[in-house]
């Protein structure tokens, strides 16, 4: 009896296969060579190892992509920024991600992540070709694009508007924090192409931000954006009215004695270019329709 139980039991010798970890599972697809030789070099390997990460990884044809020069000239503290713009905490499934949302980075600057119901972009431009590809400690999407972050955009002299404003030395200081405030950092950096009518913190200084409630903030701000074109100062009518991203309208009046919106606030330094768009600086905060503002009718 004893022997004929022993003969019914049937045990397997070979043990279960681990599953990959990201590294491993990157080095096993193939197609991002390039990404595990830099994150070799930066010393972030065993990060990809071991952290429970979802990674948007470029793939090799989207680091071939880039200009000439640009991974040759970079310092260790740059490359560590990159990879690691590259890199959000826990495991994301492409299907949990919603239509729009920001998302915080390794890095620390936020990805601005768009889903369609079947394809996903990063940063408004890089696609996720591979979506979803398991590893023990997360998630690997690869993606057609080598993100950016802003120090290097800077560097290579392809900022946009959010970085336009923070290369300027303070002088947007209030937009800036009622931007992040009112969730348009993201919109603004990777978005567009726009026209933008950006306040200067004097300009800010002269009305109470404190008293508008969040919606009266986000109207504020988007009433000073258009998407209906990119208006250099050279290429204004004398006299022309756009739809800002609030659907108002602002009248913009152009002539010997400069460029006027709604007739109050000046262009006091036009033209400043941004990979999205163009922001003409003002000296007035413009107040929307819902504020008493607007613009005057004809």
């Amino acid at each position: 009896m004893f022997t004929a139980c022993d003969d019914d039991t049937s045990v397997d010798p070979t043990p279960p296969e681990e599953e990959a970890n990201i590294a491993e599972t990157a080095e096993e697809d193939g197609n991002f060579t390039i990404l595990l030789d830099l994150a070799e070099e930066a010393g972030i390997a065993d990060v990809l190892a071991n952290d429970e990460l979802t990674v948007f990884a470029p793939t090799d044809d989207a680091f071939n992509n880039l200009p000439d020069g640009v991974l040759d000239g970079l310092d260790a503290a740059q490359l560590i920024q990159i990879l690691e713009f590259h890199l959000v905490e826990g495991t994301v499934a492409s299907g949990d991600i919603a239509e729009q949302q920001d998302t915080e980075s390794v890095q620390g600057e936020l990805l601005l992540l768009q889903n369609d119901g079947s394809d996903v972009v990063v940063n408004g431009s890089a696609n996720v070709i591979n979506a979803n590809i398991e590893a023990s400690n997360g998630m690997i999407h690869a993606i057609d694009e080598v993100l950016l972050p802003s120090q290097i955009r800077l560097a290579l002299e392809q900022p946009n508007f959010i970085d336009v404003a923070l290369a300027s030395e303070g002088d947007f200081d209030i937009l800036l924090g009622a931007l992040e405030q009112a969730g348009l950092i993201t919109t603004l950096q990777f978005l567009g192409p726009f026209t933008g009518f950006a306040p200067s913190d004097e300009a800010f200084q002269k009305i109470d931000t404190d008293e508008l409630d969040g919606e009266q903030l986000l109207d504020v701000l988007l009433y000073h954006v258009t998407e209906e074109g990119v208006f250099q100062s050279g290429d204004l009518e004398a006299s022309q009215r756009v739809v800002m991203m609030n659907g108002d309208e602002l009248l913009i009046t152009a002539g010997e004695d400069g460029v006027f919106l709604n007739e109050i606030a000046q262009v006091v330094l036009p033209d400043n270019p941004a990979t999205n768009g163009v922001i003409h600086v003002i000296d007035q905060v413009l107040m929307p329709e819902s504020l008493g503002g607007g613009a005057p009718a004809e």
